[in-house]
């Protein structure tokens, strides 16, 4: 029984251990354009989602302004979009 036990801690502690890896691996930090409250156009010309998980205040006001934003990266519905975590001007 015991040993049922140890395995099973050892299974959950690797599969938390590994998820941490993968959500590390998914925060990214990218520079470009806001051009909406919700939408940001990288450097690099790839449109971004912005999901504003409450990290950013007043987002209408750096619309159309150079920003570098960081956050976690994912696709959804075949769209890149981005879990806003911070966000900061571009001087």
């Amino acid at each position: 029984m015991s040993r049922r036990i140890l395995t099973a801690f050892i299974i959950v502690a690797m599969a938390v251990f590994f998820a941490g890896i993968v959500s590390a691996q998914d925060m990214k930090s990218i520079t470009g354009t806001l051009v909406a409250q919700d939408q940001l156009e990288a450097d690099d010309g790839q449109v971004y989602m912005i999901e504003n998980t409450g990290a950013a205040q007043n987002l209408d006001q750096m619309v159309d302004k150079k920003v570098t934003v960081k956050g976690t990266v994912m696709e959804k519905e075949g769209k890149n979009v981005i879990q806003l975590e911070s966000i900061q001007p571009v001087e």
